[in-house]
């Protein structure tokens, strides 16, 4: 896709993109005094991506939806020792989407992300009265991902994002932030297309 043959000549605008994406993430709690391992788990997620305006540019836009996480911590108890909880959340992620080059025939498209997220804790496997993961939690995300345009108008998608939450998880360390690395893949289409 041309951005720059896109803005000289006349087409019926978009107004906005609706995707599907699901993947891995990677989660573990920053602790300043202990080191603890990433535990994977699973994300599934609806997206809207909307063109910020004027509605001819094609290169930044908004991508907001909800997503589905289920995360894994390793937790320290008051003996010091370390534990797997289990944590369901609901995610509202905001992040501005900057397309930089295409390839391959203008194929692919490469882009960078940049936003903040909120989660929300629906539920988590904890049963100890002494830990109690906070009910929400936010941050910063910082991606990257590429975009695959094919023949029949659908847009496939490869991404990764890494967020830094700043709540603390642990309230026996309440300094803990915690990480997550995120790899999606989905795809998304033309809301003209649906509606």
């Amino acid at each position: 896709m041309n951005f720059s043959n896109l803005n000289a000549v006349s087409y019926t605008p978009i107004p906005f993109y609706i995707g599907l994406n699901s993947g891995v993430n990677l989660s573990k709690v920053n602790y300043s005094e202990h080191l603890t391992s990433f535990n994977t788990s699973y994300q599934i997620g609806l997206e809207i991506e909307s063109f910020i305006r004027p509605i001819r540019n094609w290169e930044n836009s908004i991508l907001y939806g909800i997503t589905f996480e289920l995360k894994k911590y390793e937790i320290r108890d008051e003996n010091t020792k370390f534990r797997i909880i289990e944590s369901n959340y609901l995610t509202i992620p905001l992040k501005y989407n900057r397309n930089f080059f295409e390839f391959l025939n203008d194929d692919i498209i490469f882009n960078v992300q940049a936003g903040v997220f909120y989660s929300l804790l629906l539920n988590s496997t904890n049963n100890n009265s002494q830990l109690a993961l906070p009910n929400h939690n936010y941050g910063v995300i910082l991606g990257t991902g590429f975009t695959y345009i094919t023949s029949t108008g659908l847009y496939l998608i490869l991404e990764y994002n890494f967020q830094n939450g700043f709540a603390p998880i642990d309230n026996t360390t309440p300094f803990s932030s915690n990480i997550s690395h995120v790899i999606n893949i989905g795809f998304k289409v033309p809301s003209t297309a649906i509606f």
